[in-house]
């Protein structure tokens, strides 16, 4: 191969040829430039951008702070009406007690009621007037042999007076109880008057001998009945009524027996 030539450089001096094609060195290189990181956000970001993303997080957070808050009083609202509907039964229960208690109420108000009432009869049972015929006697009028009276005897049972007592009454003669008529537009009102407790009182019927039906009872053909009825108000203002029907079947027995019926009392 030929001989090298030399090629003069600008300060003069020769290079050789060789010399020309070399790469250059890390000496002769000028240094890079920086290069921009993209992932960078602080270097490579405008601050409006950053802004946005700033926004876009508070408002990231707000809604979870929203969600969280929704989430609490949903679960606020639950327990709520499990407490709702807790009271209402505790309500319902109560009711029910107080219906029940008020239903015994009602029951031991009634038995107090009775009770009472049983104790308010017992005593008006016990108190009051009771107007009954003793015995219907008959028998001679003194200093009055023509005729014969009939003395029907009463008596206050009870504790206390009876006011405004008036006896109704009369005599009948008849062949037979069942034949007799016991009509009561015959009988005779006594004056009306007070029968005190324990007390007695006489209503007397007179009867002449010369009576047709009155000789047939003297001479065994027939009966005498004495029947009316007593009426009185006792201490409690209850009208009380007392009826009488007696038979006088032999004329040498002065006293009057019971009939089978027509005696009551209330």
């Amino acid at each position: 191969m030929g001989a090298a030539v030399k090629i003069p450089t600008p300060e003069g001096k020769a290079t050789d040829a060789t010399n020309e094609h070399k790469l250059p060195t890390a000496k002769t290189l000028p240094p890079a430039p920086p290069v921009e990181n993209k992932w960078d956000a602080k270097a490579t970001c405008d601050p409006r951008c950053q802004a946005a993303e700033q926004r876009e997080k508070d408002d990231l957070k707000a809604q979870r702070v929203m969600a969280l808050s929704a989430q609490d009083q949903a679960n606020f609202t639950f327990w709520q009406l499990i407490v709702g509907a807790g009271g209402v039964l505790l309500l319902i229960y109560t009711l029910l007690l107080t219906r029940s208690a008020n239903k015994a109420a009602i029951r031991a108000a009634k038995a107090a009621e009775d009770a009472v009432k049983i104790t308010s009869d017992t005593a008006e049972q016990q108190l009051r007037a009771y107007i009954l015929v003793e015995s219907i006697v008959r028998g001679p009028v003194k200093n009055a042999p023509e005729c014969d009276q009939i003395s029907i005897n009463i008596e206050n049972f009870g504790q206390t007076p009876a006011h405004n007592m008036v006896v109704s009454s009369t005599v009948e003669f008849a062949e037979s109880e069942e034949r007799a008529n016991f009509a009561e537009e015959n009988m005779i009102a006594s004056p009306s008057n007070v029968l005190g407790p324990k007390a007695n009182q006489s209503i007397t019927r007179f009867i002449g001998k010369s009576v047709p039906e009155y000789e047939k009872f003297l001479a065994g053909e027939g009966y005498i009945f004495v029947y009316g009825r007593i009426e009185y108000e006792d201490v409690f203002c209850e009208v009380r009524k007392t009826s009488f029907r007696m038979v006088n079947k032999y004329p040498k027995v002065g006293s009057f027996g019971i009939c089978k019926e027509g005696n009551t009392s209330t």
